[in-house]
């Protein structure tokens, strides 16, 4: 790859890929760039991203003067990347991960004249892709090895996947997609590592004992959810969320065997409806609502009609 439009190169050390960049370099394992970003809430993300754009534009912002909107840009996306990547990157490689967001968000701002009208077209691949994210978490997960449906996705967006055939020591990164997707490559070739999904949030983590069930990333209430369920493994909430998560993921994959929707719209569906109980899960578990966490989990059940009605909306937005 000849082009380098973000400025930055990784190096491939045999346990991980050095960043660097002109004035930098930060050594990270294989696998932790992507556990970082797919730990991420996209959708509070892509918000965020796009009040800040619009704040700038509404402003009569100057496109000669971009500083003060990478600045803004990298206060607030540093928090969202130090808060996912605790326990895998310490803060000088979470602030280059951070630096090569801004750098790419600022280049597809660019690359649209500076009119914005889809935040799509400005947030990388990995924020916007619902489908490429399921994809990145069963590699993660090892529940599968094929690279070849995220690489698809990859396509459509017009992300260069020929460098995943290429072997070279060094590779220029045009996208962070780049990084991404040698990090996956090099993690089901090279790590020993298998990341889990924890019981208790629905997060993605690296385990320290294959027998793990809870994770050890930061909540906002500063306790770990392995600290939550030491004190309660019982917990009812998080046996009437995982009971409805399965179920509703049963549903899904009922529906993607009778081809009778767009695989893409089930993906997405299950994947929106997962998030929010999980937020759902936070906010009655604090209020100490079990009767309202089942009853949101009743009204939000796909059925038949549910999942026809919602498909008769996607096909007209």
């Amino acid at each position: 790859m000849n082009d380098n439009s973000l400025g930055f190169a990784i190096l491939d050390i045999g346990t991980g890929f050095t960043l660097l960049n002109q004035s930098e370099d930060e050594t990270i394992p294989y696998g932790s760039l992507t556990l970082t970003l797919i730990n991420i809430d996209y959708k509070e993300f892509n918000k965020m991203v796009s009040t800040v754009i619009s704040q700038y534009f509404d402003k009569a912002f100057n496109p000669d003067d971009t500083e003060a909107l990478l600045n803004s840009l990298y206060s607030k996306i540093s928090f969202y990347i130090s808060y996912s990547s605790k326990g895998y990157l310490h803060t000088e490689q979470a602030n280059m991960v951070t630096e090569l967001i801004v750098t790419e968000i600022l280049n597809m701002i660019e690359a649209e004249h500076f009119e914005i009208t889809d935040i799509n077209k400005c947030v990388p691949f990995i924020f916007s892709s619902s489908t490429a994210q399921d994809l990145i978490k069963k590699v993660l997960k090892r529940d599968t090895s094929d690279l070849t449906p995220l690489i698809k996705e990859a396509d459509v967006f017009e992300i260069n996947s020929q460098l995943l055939h290429m072997e070279l020591p060094v590779y220029y990164l045009n996208t962070i997609s780049d990084y991404l997707l040698l990090d996956l490559k090099m993690y089901l070739e090279r790590s020993s590592k298998t990341v889990k999904e924890c019981d208790c949030c629905g997060r993605l983590y690296l385990p320290t004992r294959k027998s793990d069930k809870y994770c050890q990333l930061p909540r906002n209430d500063r306790k770990t959810c392995a600290d939550i369920m030491h004190i309660s493994p019982n917990d009812e909430y998080v046996k009437v969320r995982n009971k409805a998560r399965d179920k509703q993921h049963k549903q899904i994959q009922y529906y993607k065997n009778k081809n009778k929707y767009d695989e893409k719209f089930l993906l997405n569906l299950y994947s929106d409806w997962s998030t929010d109980c999980g937020q759902k899960y936070n906010d009655f578990k604090s209020k100490e609502d079990i009767d309202g966490f089942k009853a949101w989990i009743t009204e939000t059940k796909f059925t038949s009609k549910t999942i026809e009605d919602k498909w008769i909306k996607f096909k007209e937005a």
